[in-house]
């Protein structure tokens, strides 16, 4: 019975350690490209996964007005919309197909000529062999750091249909973490507040403004979160972990912000 509680830790282990890319830590393309010749054949797949998303995020860094971010925030962006595509999930032709890629891959990797568009049409490739997934792009004009070094939002767009989606990404302790800044329906305490002040109130699609409570005050650890609104009706409310919500103040369509009381 030991025996087996060993075991399955061991595996418990296992699994959560593969389960992320060996390459996770390298954050910069160069440096990966100059480690190729140390990485083992077994190992491919993790190496021309991370060496995509590196490439997507050093893009997004190049824009001007996005140079101050730190690269690792653009490869959380990448990463969130585009997911690796394990090769065990592959049919027998598409995993061929990876395979004969990795091959080619390889040619212009040793002459340090990954900027050939030859190897990045086929780096793309290699990633989404199917060509079905990777369908989604973050739009570098919509990506704002909301509270300086702790929130950002982008916006991805849909190759195919033209849809946009919001996305917000939270740095919790050096931790990274996509957010919903709207409370779930199974906070029942935040939508019995709100219906008794704003019993029609709807959210929405559209960005929300976040802010982060004033250092020294009672509510420093708290971020205020504001949703975009359509009409005047308008709502804000507070959270520590993203989970949790509490209403603090909302305004009608005709009238000012009004406090919620406290209970």
């Amino acid at each position: 019975m030991k025996r087996n509680i060993v075991l399955l830790v061991t595996l418990l282990f296992c699994g959560l350690f593969f389960g992320q890319n060996k390459f996770r830590d390298v954050l910069n393309s160069k440096k990966l490209t100059s480690m190729y010749r140390s990485v083992k054949e077994s190992d491919k797949d993790e190496y021309y996964q991370q060496f995509y998303w590196l490439t997507k995020s050093e893009e997004l860094k190049s824009f001007e007005h996005l140079k101050k971010i730190k690269p690792v925030v653009f490869l959380q962006f990448v990463k969130e919309i585009n997911p690796a595509i394990p090769t065990k999930t592959l049919d027998k032709k598409h995993k061929m197909l990876r395979e004969d890629l990795v091959h080619s891959l390889n040619q212009y990797i040793t002459k340090k000529d990954t900027s050939n568009p030859i190897f990045l049409d086929n780096l793309d490739a290699f990633v989404d062999p199917e060509g079905n997934h990777y369908n989604l792009n973050v739009n570098p004009e919509t990506v704002y750091e909301l509270v300086p070094k702790e929130i950002y939002t982008f916006t991805s767009r849909h190759k195919k249909t033209g849809e946009d989606k919001n996305y917000y990404l939270w740095i919790d302790d050096e931790k990274y973490k996509i957010i919903n800044t709207t409370p779930s329906e199974k906070d029942e305490n935040f939508y019995t507040t709100l219906n008794q002040y704003l019993p029609n109130y709807k959210f929405n699609d559209l960005p929300a403004k976040i802010t982060k409570g004033k250092r020294g005050e009672k509510d420093q650890d708290y971020y205020f979160v504001i949703p975009f609104s359509k009409d005047d009706t308008e709502v804000e409310y507070k959270t520590k972990d993203f989970k949790k919500f509490s209403l603090t103040r909302y305004k009608k369509s005709v009238g000012n912000w009004e406090a919620v009381e406290k209970k």
